[in-house]
């Protein structure tokens, strides 16, 4: 949502005239509640597609590991959504999960063998769900400031 110092904040400039999300204000984030209330209730009943990916390295630079995630849903109840492991010790994994009509499943395959079967909870397996976001809230500080163009947290010490 914030990006913590991977998004570019617009200039002062950008900013004239500009409407903030609610909880957001020209300062930063005020009111983490009002912002993941309005983020959620944006995204309710209607179709999205989320991509994630993530790069672990060695202090060496070497990869450890590679995942690459794609959530897509419709707003029906529907999704649709992969994860993708590349490790450096060759294990591996591609995991699918999606749900139509009432029916969930999950197919996980590890080399050639792919193992299928029904999802006992069928929820829409959020990237980061409701709970982790007010939990990151909770444990950083919520507001943050605009250093150098881009957003970063607040010296904590």
């Amino acid at each position: 949502m914030c990006g913590f110092g991977s998004v570019p904040v617009p200039s002062g400039d950008e900013r004239a005239g500009a409407s903030f999300a609610p909880g957001v204000d020209e300062t930063g984030i005020y009111d983490a509640d009002a912002l993941l209330d309005a983020h959620f209730g944006r995204l309710a009943n209607t179709s999205y597609t989320v991509r994630l990916s993530s790069v672990r390295r060695a202090r060496d630079g070497s990869l450890l590991a590679r995942h690459d995630r794609t959530l897509r849903v419709a707003g029906d109840d529907r999704f649709h959504y992969v994860l993708t492991v590349e490790q450096h010790d060759g294990r591996d994994r591609r995991i699918e999960r999606w749900r139509a009509d009432g029916e969930a499943y999950t197919t996980v395959t590890v080399g050639n063998d792919t193992t299928y079967r029904p999802l006992t909870r069928p929820a829409p397996p959020g990237l980061v769900t409701q709970a982790e976001l007010r939990r990151l809230f909770r444990f950083v500080p919520s507001r943050l400031s605009d250093t150098g163009g881009r957003p970063t947290l607040p010296d904590t010490a």
